[in-house]
């Protein structure tokens, strides 16, 4: 009796190791390393002007918010990014702002090499607050047009600020009462046909210069936050549109958003 309780009480001390090692897990794997090697394509940013790599500088997924910042060797891994890539802004203080399409895929694995300029700070006009304040190209060249085109309509960034937690739709609607919005049952906002085009079908959509309108048609603009968004003009037909904004023959007319610097 006195053996067979030896072994009853040395099972019961046995009992905890085995289910400590019967929990214990295997070590977790890094993420980027369970990726195909084509995932992990390559950004690598330069200095115009130096040649020099650019470190520190943002990559941004426009339509996430998800980025990454250029290391020592002025590179950066576009693991962040979905499969297929998308739509990446690069931003770093004293150089121009890029947007760009990138495509992330087995076919486009190699690096991308971006050249960055650096920017040229106009003088400050307020009398107040005397610092230099950066104005990107676009900017620039929207207000330019603001003051100069009788063919558009112009939306400028004080009006923006003041409706920025509207979404994108109603924002438009109430802004550009010409310009047709469409909001699907999912949530998804598009641009409609202008009444006053002739020929053509919705109009061509750029965000910062980059043209977002596809072969499938007019993309979705419910992932713009006005937050974000600096200015928009609209040119309800091609004819009246600045040549830049006339990448497309299947659209009439241009939609174009300018995001905000700060």
């Amino acid at each position: 009796m006195r053996m067979t309780t030896r072994l009853f009480v040395c099972a019961l001390l046995a009992l905890p190791a085995q289910r400590i090692s019967a929990q214990e897990k295997p070590p977790v794997r890094d993420t980027a390393a369970q990726l195909p090697a084509w995932r992990l394509r390559i950004m690598g940013i330069y200095d115009d002007r130096t040649g020099a790599p650019v470190e520190g500088a943002d990559v941004i997924d426009v339509v996430n918010g998800n980025s990454a910042k250029t290391t020592s060797t002025g590179t950066v891994s576009l693991a962040f990014m979905p499969d297929g890539g998308g739509l990446v802004r690069i931003r770093k203080l004293g150089y121009d702002v890029q947007t760009m399409m990138v495509s992330i895929a087995p076919t486009d694995s190699l690096p991308i090499t971006i050249i960055l300029q650096k920017v040229v700070e106009l003088a400050a006009v307020n009398v107040v607050d005397s610092a230099r304040h950066y104005v990107s190209p676009g900017l620039r060249a929207f207000e330019d047009r603001r003051t100069k085109s009788s063919s558009g309509y112009f939306i400028p960034e004080s009006t923006v600020r003041k409706e920025e937690n509207r979404n994108v739709g109603e924002f438009l609607r109430s802004n550009i009462p010409s310009l047709t919005v469409v909001t699907g049952r999912t949530g998804a906002i598009y641009v409609g046909r202008s009444p006053r085009c002739g020929a053509g079908g919705p109009p061509a959509i750029y965000l910062d210069g980059v043209l977002l309108n596809t072969s499938s048609g007019p993309p979705n603009i419910s992932e713009i936050s006005l937050p974000t968004i600096a200015a928009v003009e609209y040119y309800p037909n091609t004819a009246g549109a600045p040549p830049e904004f006339n990448h497309t023959a299947t659209s009439c007319g241009a939609l174009v958003f300018w995001s905000r610097e700060r």
